[in-house]
C-alpha cells in the first residue's frame, strides 16, 4: 500500500509539472504573439500614413531586413511584395487578414508561409485608395521554441521530478504514519482518518467475536486438559504428520518427558514395541502392545484416526501392574487354598478310612480320632480366615464402627496370649498412654492379636514383646516390638501375602493358616490406617500400625 500510494502521488505531481508547464508556455506563447502584434499595428499605422503620401516609392524605403511589406489590391492582385517579385505571386483575396481588413479596417492572422518559410503573423489594414497594405514578420512555432531550450526545459523537469518525489515520500510517509501507530487491538482508541471509522467498529466487533470464541476454545482445552492430566491412563494424540498434538500428564511420566508437544512418535517411543504399534496405527491398522517398563506393566492401544490421504492415532496406555499382580495373587491364592484345604482332607479321609475298614487296633482309635479332630479343627479356622478376609476385601464388614480404646484392647490382648507366652518362656508388656480411634472392636482385636501371636511364635526363649501406643500428629501409633528370630531382608515385602510362610516348618507345627498377616493388612486398610515393617535377622521385628485418632466432632468414618 505504501509503495502504491508513492507511485500514485508520484505520477500525479509529474503530471500536474508536464501539464503546467506546457499551459505556461501556451500562455507564454500567447503573450509574446499579442506584443508582436502590438508592435505590428503600430508600424503598420505609420506605413499606412506614409504610404497615403508617397505611395509603393515610400513603400520601398521604409522595407526592412526583419518585417515583410506587401501591397494588395482590392481585388486580390499583389500589387506589390518586399520579399517576392509580386508578379509571381497567386492572388491574396482569400487570405484572413485581407478578408478582415476589407470588412473592418484591419485583420490578422497567423500561419506558415510558402514563400518565407515557416510561421508568419500578418497584419493588415485598408489605405484611403482602397487598396490593403500588410506587414508580416516572421516567428518561431512553438515546437521550434521548446528545442531551442530543450536542454534548459530538461533540467528543470528532472529537478521538478526529483522535487516531486521527495515531496511524494514525505506525504506518503505523512499519510501511512497513522496506520504504523494504529492499534488494532483497541481499534477504537486509535487517532486516525475519519474515514476509516467504519472498517474500526468493525474489526472491534470482530475482535470481541474472535474474544469470545478463544475464550470458549481456552474453556474447551482447559476442560480436555482437566480431564485427560487426571486420567490414570497415558492419553497421547498424534497428527497426521506423526507428531504430539496432545499428551497428558501420565503420558508424561510414561514417556520421560515434561512436554511432549510437537515431539515425533521416533522421539518419544524408546520402545521397539510401542514404535511398531504406532507405525502400524499411521498405516489404518492400530492394535495393542504389552509393555513392561521400570517395573510397571502398561497395556498400550493404539487406534487410527482417518484422513484424506494419510491416518493420525490415539494412543492409549492403561498400568495394568495391580490387575495382573492381583491376578497373579489369584491363581497363586487358588493354588494355595486348593493345597490347604486338600492337606487336612487327606489326613481326614485317611484316618477315617482306617478306622472303617478295621485296619486300626481299637486302642489306637483314640489317637485316630484326636487327630481328625485336629485337622478338622485346622480345617475350619482355614474357611473361617478364608471367609474373613474375602468380606474384607469386598468391604462388606463396614458396620459396627465405635470408639475403640486402643489400651484397653491392648491389655485384652495380653490377657489372651499370656498362657502361650509363658509356656513359650516370652514375655509380653503392654507401655503406653490411653488413645482412641473409630473402629470395629472385634477386627481391631484380631489384627492386634495375630501380630502378637505372630511375634510369640517366631521368638526364641526368654525373649520379649512389647505392646507401645503413642500418639503422632492426629494419629495413633500402635507397635509390636520382639528380639526375636527377624526376618530376611528379601523376605520382608511378602509377609503380608496370602499363604505366605517365613519358616514353613515352625508354622506347619503351630499350625498357622498363613493368612493372620494378610488379615492384618486388610484391616488396617479397613480402618483408614498405615502399616510399616522393620526387621533384621537376629535383632527383632518391629510392626508399626498408624491408626487416625478419634474426634468428638468427627461424624464420618475414615475408610479405605
Amino acid at each position: 500500500m505504501k509503495s502504491a500510494i508513492f507511485r500514485a502521488i508520484c505520477l500525479t505531481s509529474v503530471l500536474l509539472i508536464l501539464l503546467s508547464a506546457a499551459g505556461m508556455l501556451f500562455v507564454l506563447y500567447g503573450q509574446q504573439q499579442e506584443a508582436r502584434f502590438s508592435s505590428l499595428h503600430a508600424q503598420l499605422t505609420y506605413l499606412v500614413k506614409g504610404y497615403d503620401i508617397g505611395k509603393v516609392d515610400y513603400l520601398q524605403e521604409a522595407a526592412g531586413q526583419d518585417e515583410r511589406i506587401t501591397l494588395i489590391y482590392r481585388d486580390g492582385t499583389v500589387l506589390y511584395d518586399s520579399v517576392a517579385n509580386a508578379t509571381d505571386m497567386e492572388n491574396h483575396l482569400d487570405r484572413e487578414e485581407v478578408k478582415e481588413a476589407l470588412e473592418g479596417g484591419f485583420g490578422r492572422a497567423v500561419r506558415p508561409s510558402a514563400t518565407v518559410g515557416g510561421s508568419s503573423c500578418y497584419l493588415a489594414a485598408l489605405t484611403e485608395d482602397g487598396n490593403i497594405l500588410r506587414l508580416a514578420v516572421t516567428e518561431k512555432s512553438l515546437i521550434d521554441m521548446i528545442n531551442d531550450s530543450a536542454t534548459v526545459i530538461s533540467l528543470i523537469l528532472l529537478l521538478c521530478v526529483a522535487l516531486a518525489a521527495m515531496v511524494a515520500k514525505h506525504l506518503t510517509a505523512s499519510i501511512m504514519a497513522p496506520f504504523g501507530k494504529m492499534d488494532l487491538d483497541n481499534p477504537l482508541e486509535n487517532d486516525t482518518y475519519d474515514e476509516f471509522d467504519p472498517l474500526l467498529m468493525r474489526i472491534e466487533r470482530q475482535n470481541k467475536r474472535i474474544e469470545e470464541q478463544l475464550g470458549q476454545l481456552k474453556e474447551k482445552q482447559q476442560e480436555f486438559a482437566l480431564i485427560t492430566d487426571n486420567m490414570e491412563e497415558a492419553f497421547v494424540v498424534f497428527s497426521f504428520e506423526k507428531t504430539v498434538l496432545s499428551a497428558n500428564r501420565a503420558a508424561g511420566r510414561l514417556f520421560d518427558r515434561y512436554d511432549l508437544t510437537d515431539l515425533s512418535y521416533l522421539r518419544i517411543c524408546k520402545e521397539q514395541t510401542v514404535k511398531e504399534l504406532l507405525e502400524r496405527t499411521f498405516l489404518g491398522q492400530g492394535g495393542s502392545a504389552r509393555l513392561e517398563k521400570k517395573g510397571r506393566i502398561y497395556q498400550i492401544s493404539a487406534y487410527p484416526i482417518t484422513g484424506e490421504k494419510s491416518f493420525a492415532a490415539v494412543l492409549l496406555a492403561r498400568d495394568v501392574t495391580e490387575r495382573e499382580s492381583a491376578e497373579q495373587m489369584r491363581r497363586e491364592f487358588t493354588a494355595n487354598v486348593s493345597h490347604e484345604l486338600k492337606t487336612p482332607l487327606t489326613t481326614i479321609m485317611g484316618s477315617s478310612e482306617i478306622i472303617a475298614e478295621g485296619i486300626a487296633r481299637p486302642e489306637d482309635h483314640g489317637e485316630i480320632c484326636r487327630g481328625i479332630r485336629t485337622e478338622a479343627a485346622r480345617l475350619l479356622a482355614l474357611i473361617e480366615d478364608i471367609i474373613k478376609l474375602s468380606r474384607l476385601d469386598e468391604g462388606q464388614i463396614r458396620e459396627g464402627f465405635s470408639e475403640v480404646k486402643l489400651l484397653d484392647l491392648a491389655c485384652s490382648v495380653q490377657s489372651a496370649l499370656s498362657r502361650k507366652a509363658e509356656k513359650q518362656q516370652i514375655t509380653l508388656t503392654v507401655e503406653g498412654e490411653e488413645a482412641v480411634t473409630l473402629g470395629i472392636p472385634a477386627t481391631l482385636h484380631e489384627m492386634l492379636f495375630n501380630l502378637c501371636d505372630n511375634a510369640i511364635i517366631y521368638n526364641r526363649p526368654g525373649g520379649w514383646v512389647k505392646i507401645l501406643l503413642e500418639k503422632r500428629e492426629g494419629r495413633i501409633a500402635l507397635l509390636v516390638k520382639d528380639n526375636g528370630i527377624g526376618i530376611e531382608q528379601s523376605e520382608q515385602s511378602r509377609i503380608f501375602e496370602r499363604f505366605y510362610r517365613v519358616d514353613k516348618s515352625r508354622s506347619k507345627a503351630v499350625g498357622g493358616t498363613g493368612l493372620g498377616l494378610s488379615i492384618v493388612k486388610h484391616a488396617v486398610m479397613l480402618h483408614g490406617g498405615e502399616i510399616f515393617l522393620e526387621s533384621a535377622v537376629g535383632k527383632g521385628t518391629t510392626v508399626t500400625v498408624l491408626l487416625p485418632a478419634a474426634k468428638e466432632e468427627q461424624d464420618e468414618i475414615p475408610l479405605s
